[in-house]
């Protein structure tokens, strides 16, 4: 065997990444569309493939969604190469996601050293809004990863100030922004004042040269926007981004989704909750040396930490991922606190370990009950269970390493393993308690001939999971919501599809006592309100 594969086979780094990689992508095929944005975005890329239009995006029940294209044409790309389904919507955001990680190891073992930077990737890769980020297909994934490269990239600037970390750094910043616009232009700003205040190398920022080069980075953004606005349409599309993604954000928020400021804390301490316990001493080490105003690493990292998270705290609209920058210096913090106590003579006490493991066990405890209270299958039920008890076993075996030096590796590798079981075996045999658009689709298409006419008269929520999937199996599929028009349509078609609510139920019943109805109720939705789906078919 050649000497570089017997040394890549001994990096336990090639493990770790490899491991999150299976993670990654394993059951990615097996879970259907989430109802909104997900589905949202399949139906953009795959509009893009169909209709040539790749400045636009377009799907039914979809406006709402729309951005800026890049994650779009990454969707119709894989679509293009391994065709339209599950897995090949999926696959952007979960290379983008592993290569995050695998830049938190490679670049991050630059400025913290290979030890702490791969113990942070174990931490990051088992917390679950950025696991959550490579297992559905929405943009944040994608503008993580360009965030973060911008923050390597200007952290290697300040410190080395080579031409090779501008140009990146604004390359970065440049696909964050046709990603998703101006956040990354946020971050980065603050990120920038805060370094320049703090650092002692704060000359070398001065080679970013903002005032020349942030103009050519908006260039591909301007240049699409420009574009789309040389048709009425465009213009229309334009101008409402500009209103509810700038507008409406920075004066409100939007689906309700609000909260007082430390919303967005609270949200960073249930991700991290395997590693809870050494919140408190990376938040004292992190605010130590902002005190001390001591150039390192430690105060280079809180930096990174607060320009990705304070200022959201004060914004009225309290989305998770509006703060997952700050996930990434989060997880250095972690992981110098987790190595700093491994390496002191002075460690906690017994009743903090205690404490901590009892709080993971509450909620182990409360994962177990949880499915006998939803419509499972007893089969998941059971698989369900014998999950969290090989993790309460795991979690007691490391225990029981406590005071031996194989505890911390311990310590991490368990909440790899439950991140595994959760994405790559749980959530896909749970996938029945939202997948009702894939059942009604799956069940239309058994029932009818793809030139049967599918009338849409449920007008709940707007799912474009629906139309996804329904446009998938039928030539025709439309919406139709007057009464009457749907009895018409009934009657003269020899094969149709009506998918109604209960109003329409009722109607429907009054005027054709005879039809027999196919019911499909959600107990997931990604809406806070339930449905229920009324099939009519005529055969």
């Amino acid at each position: 065997m050649p000497s570089f594969v017997l040394n890549l086979l001994a990096n336990r780094a090639f493990w770790v990444l490899s491991f999150f990689g299976v993670v990654i992508l394993t059951g990615n095929h097996a879970v259907s569309l989430w109802d909104q944005d997900e589905a949202a975005y399949a139906g953009f890329g795959r509009t893009m493939l169909e209709t040539g239009n790749w400045l636009i995006p377009e799907f039914m029940w979809s406006d709402v969604h729309r951005k800026p294209p890049l994650h779009f044409w990454l969707v119709a790309v894989s679509f293009k190469i391994f065709g339209v389904h599950e897995f090949a919507l999926r696959i952007p955001s979960s290379l983008a996601i592993w290569g995050t990680l695998l830049m938190m190891y490679v670049f991050g073992g630059r400025l913290v050293g290979a030890r702490h930077a791969l113990t942070a990737v174990c931490i990051a890769g088992s917390s679950f809004l950025l696991m959550a980020l490579a297992k559905v297909a929405v943009t944040d994934a994608v503008l993580l990863f360009f965030t973060t490269l911008s923050a390597f990239s200007m952290v290697f600037v300040l410190r080395e100030g080579s031409f090779k970390w501008v140009a990146l750094f604004w390359f970065a910043v440049a696909m964050a922004m046709l990603t998703k616009g101006p956040p990354v232009i946020l971050f980065a700003g603050v990120f920038g004042v805060l370094l320049l205040v703090a650092s002692p190398q704060r000359l070398n920022l001065l080679r970013l040269h903002p005032w020349f080069f942030l103009p050519v980075t908006i260039l591909p953004l301007f240049g699409w926007g420009w574009l789309c606005y040389q048709s009425e349409e465009g213009r229309e599309f334009i101008q409402w981004m500009l209103d509810w993604y700038i507008l409406k954000r920075i004066g409100g928020s939007v689906f309700g989704q609000t909260g007082p400021p430390g919303t967005h804390f609270l949200g960073m301490v249930l991700f991290f909750l395997p590693f809870v316990l050494f919140l408190p001493r990376a938040l004292v080490r992190g605010f130590r040396s902002l005190y001390l105003r001591t150039w390192n690493n430690e105060l280079l990292i809180s930096l990174w930490f607060i320009a990705g998270w304070l200022l959201f705290e004060f914004t009225p609209s309290k989305l998770p991922a509006y703060v997952v920058a700050a996930h990434i210096p989060l997880s250095f913090m972690l992981a110098g606190a987790l190595l700093n106590h491994k390496d002191s003579a002075s460690k906690p006490g017994t009743p903090w370990w205690v404490m901590h493991y009892l709080l993971q066990f509450v909620v182990l405890v409360a994962l177990a009950v949880l499915p006998f209270y939803l419509d499972l299958s007893a089969g998941t039920k059971m698989v369900f269970l014998a999950v969290i008890l090989f993790i309460a076993v795991l979690h007691i075996y490391s225990l029981t390493h406590l005071n031996r030096p194989t505890f911390f590796a311990w310590f991490l590798k368990v909440p790899m393993v439950f991140a595994l079981l959760v994405w790559g075996l749980l959530l896909p045999i749970s996938d029945d308690l939202k997948n009702s658009s894939m059942r009604i689709a799956n069940y239309l298409s058994e029932q009818l001939p793809a030139e049967a006419p599918v009338v849409i008269a449920n007008n709940w929520s707007h799912p474009p999971s629906l139309p996804f999937y329904l446009t998938e199996s039928f030539q025709t599929v439309f919406e139709a919501y007057d009464p009457e028009t749907l009895v018409r349509h009934y009657h003269e078609n020899e094969h149709i599809a009506i998918i109604l609510n209960e109003d329409g139920k009722l109607h429907f019943e009054k005027e054709l006592p005879n039809v027999e109805f196919s019911a499909f109720y959600p107990v997931f939705t990604d809406r806070l309100d339930q449905p229920g789906y009324f099939v009519v078919v005529k055969k």
